[in-house]
């Protein structure tokens, strides 16, 4: 029996086509991969044991290395990684200044083509600006081990803008391609990425909504504006991409008519006024994004992806509210009166992907193919 989502996809893609060759094609792709785990337990910060993490970062770095390496061939050299657990020398420490000297040299040389993915899991926080250009006025800051004493500093975090300025975008001018990861709270536009609820594979109204302003909108007259499909980060599968500027997304983003450089996606463990949660078994997004993509053996599409991890961040959520709930019984402790996280996607560009592609090989290849 064909599933309802199933029988839709099949009724509204179109027929497989060729592909132009991938960027980099002939010459050998270059992978780097930047890894930070921070769970702010140095002595000489003086971090208030409530905000320290325990083992649960160190764990997600180790898993997330593992899976680069033994599922998506990246090579031991190919991969930094900046730690504040116990025994790790002080210039691989996340201090802000360690962060930001490791993304300069982590971006240096981009070449078309080249294959970028960076893993944050930490504290995220969100600090109110009204002259924000974001909805809800807060502007989305990583927490480096040296802005966490007996609170949160200020002046020592690095702001959402920073990191699309020094990460996102010279990755994008030198049209390579970033995959990233972000397992922390308030994480959702932690890149000041443009589009996000237009990437909402989970939400079938916006799908359906979507799918019939793609139906019914006119064609445009200006055939120079219209490129065809291009390569994905990984070059299998298709994207299409549109100039941001053209108009802010509202959820509803119709087929692109321009093509702007580079592929950037990043998935966040929940929006951002939701709280991620975690243990020392490791954060729920990156235990439910290892799981997927070790047991899948077909690299799933984006919307898969997307629908797979918040299934099961959700019942980890709801496993968590349980033990918050009988924590509260016995201690009054306090916390957030209901625990909700959903994972979120953003990109530079808009996601739509209509061609199949029976071959995945690579990371950002399984996370950026998607279907409306």
């Amino acid at each position: 029996m064909i599933s309802g989502s199933r029988l839709l996809r099949s009724l509204i893609s179109p027929p497989r086509r060729s592909l132009p060759d991938p960027p980099n094609s002939g010459c050998e792709v270059r992978r780097k991969a930047l890894l930070i785990g921070i769970s702010y337990v140095q002595e000489e910060y003086h971090s208030n044991p409530q905000h320290q993490l325990g083992q649960g970062p160190q764990r997600d770095v180790v898993g997330i290395r593992a899976l680069l390496q033994d599922e998506f061939k990246f090579k031991k050299e190919d991969i930094t990684v900046l730690t504040d657990f116990p025994g790790v020398p002080r210039d691989q420490w996340p201090t802000k200044m360690n962060i930001e000297r490791a993304i300069h040299s982590f971006v240096d040389g981009a070449k078309a083509g080249d294959i970028y993915f960076i893993f944050y899991a930490g504290h995220g926080h969100q600090i109110r600006n009204d002259n924000s250009h974001e909805d809800d006025k807060h502007d989305e800051h990583i927490v480096p081990c040296d802005a966490l004493g007996p609170d949160f500093i200020e002046e020592k975090m690095i702001i959402d803008d920073l990191l699309k300025n020094i990460l996102v975008m010279p990755l994008a001018a030198a049209d390579a391609n970033l995959t990233a990861v972000f397992d922390c709270c308030h994480s959702g536009t932690v890149l000041d990425l443009s589009h996000y609820r237009c990437n909402d594979c989970t939400s079938w109204t916006r799908i359906a909504c979507r799918l019939y302003r793609h139906i019914f909108s006119k064609p445009s007259v200006d055939l120079t504006m219209m490129v065809p499909f291009t390569m994905n980060m990984f070059g299998s599968a298709a994207v299409v991409h549109l100039d941001p500027h053209i108009k802010d997304c509202q959820g509803l983003c119709l087929l692109p008519k321009r093509r702007g450089p580079g592929c950037v996606v990043c998935i966040s463990a929940c929006r951002d006024k939701e709280l991620a949660w975690g243990g020392d078994k490791g954060g729920s997004l990156t235990r439910a994004l290892i799981q997927a993509l070790k047991e899948n053996t077909v690299k799933p599409t984006l919307k898969e992806l997307n629908v797979s991890i918040n299934a099961e961040v959700k019942i980890r959520s709801k496993a968590a509210e349980k033990k918050r709930k009988q924590k509260q019984k016995t201690d009054a402790a306090e916390g957030p009166s209901k625990i909700v996280q959903r994972p979120q996607i953003s990109s530079l560009w808009p996601l739509v992907s209509r061609l199949p592609v029976s071959d995945f090989q690579d990371l950002a290849e399984s996370l950026s193919r998607s279907r409306i």
